[in-house]
């Protein structure tokens, strides 16, 4: 995996600041879902106000001007709204773009998980139609969280990725045969052994009345 460069992250910082219409603190760059990530950046340029600074942008002198007033459909005292973060104030200012990048961002996951279920497609059949596919984590392998969990909490892809390569694609046909299979025989049980046993249930149909 090829490492961020200096020059990705002040072209990365000057894409959000293009976006935002100011310098970007690390919640405001974070809320646009570029990358690298702002804990990337602070790691190769030495600190969020370094980079910003390599990248032409305002660093601290930029903070008095995310201060404003109180918007009226915030349900805050002029205390407690005095009292919040700069950040926690810009998140309040612009919760509807908030959410829309959120939901794009989100979609856009999504849409990626989709079109790899495709071309993969299920290994025990012939079924490629991603809303019929799961991904399977492998009997063994360590489970650090259901791939549709990352993509609706909107992970890396790197996160992402590294997940995937824990499972193997199967339809949901496929893969609850193979989690019954193997709840069956972690038991020791044989189905059709049971229905000798307790007897099987009539075939005549009963209607409600």
């Amino acid at each position: 995996m090829a490492s961020t460069s200096p020059t990705d992250c002040r072209q990365a910082l000057r894409t959000a600041a293009d976006r935002l219409g100011e310098s970007p603190s690390k919640a405001q760059y974070e809320s646009l879902g570029l990358t690298p990530a702002s804990a990337t950046i602070v790691r190769t340029m030495g600190g969020w106000n370094a980079a910003k600074e390599a990248a032409g942008l305002e660093t601290a002198a930029s903070r008095g001007s995310r201060v404003q007033s109180k918007p009226t459909d915030v349900d805050f005292s002029e205390e407690a709204w005095a009292e919040l973060s700069v950040d926690q104030r810009w998140h309040y200012r612009h919760r509807e773009q908030n959410a829309t990048q959120t939901l794009d961002k989100r979609a856009k996951l999504r849409a990626w998980v989709y079109g790899l279920k495709r071309e993969r497609g299920c290994t025990r059949c012939s079924e490629s139609d991603p809303v019929c596919l799961d991904f399977h984590h492998r009997d063994g392998v360590e489970k650090t969280a259901n791939v549709s969990e990352l993509v609706s909490n909107e992970r890396s892809r790197d996160t992402i990725r590294a997940e995937i390569r824990r499972c193997d694609v199967l339809c949901a046909n496929c893969h609850r045969k193979e989690h019954a299979h193997y709840r069956f025989e972690r038991l020791d049980i044989e189905p059709s052994a049971m229905v000798a046993e307790f007897g099987d249930v009539s075939k005549e149909r009963v209607d409600s009345d």
